[in-house]
């Protein structure tokens, strides 16, 4: 399903939050949850990051030849931003994992619901609950 035909809602959130990145020039990756559907969010375009990556191809490009900037100076700082900024975002989603595997963990021994990830989109519960 293209992301332009999916849940109205998530999709205008998405477009919202990422003007408010653009505007103030950050990077992030994350998860916009409604009842209907969910969409990861990678914004990978600050203009001090020299990363293009594409989520539904997993193409990954980078925009870092010395000769592409100013100064030695302004390379090494992309760079090291970029490299950063890649790091930063596996440590989060690593951690972000392992929060939400305790809470399924919790919701299944408290509640007794299962879900099931056969939609990618949405995990819906096993059984009536």
């Amino acid at each position: 399903m293209a992301y332009e035909d999916t849940d109205v809602k998530t999709v205008e959130a998405i477009e919202k939050i990422k003007a408010i990145l653009r505007e103030h020039d950050l990077w992030a990756a994350m998860v916009v949850v409604s009842e209907e559907r969910f969409h990861w969010l990678y914004h990978f375009e600050p203009s001090w990051s020299a990363l293009a990556f594409n989520p539904q191809t997993g193409e990954v490009r980078f925009r870092a030849k010395r000769a592409d900037f100013n100064s030695p100076e302004q390379h090494k700082r992309v760079v090291t931003l970029t490299s950063g900024a890649v790091i930063a975002t596996r440590d989060a989603g690593a951690k972000m994992f392992a929060d939400a595997d305790k809470l399924v963990k919790v919701i299944e021994e408290r509640l007794g619901v299962y879900n099931e990830y056969s939609d990618l989109q949405y995990p819906k519960p096993k059984g009536d609950h």
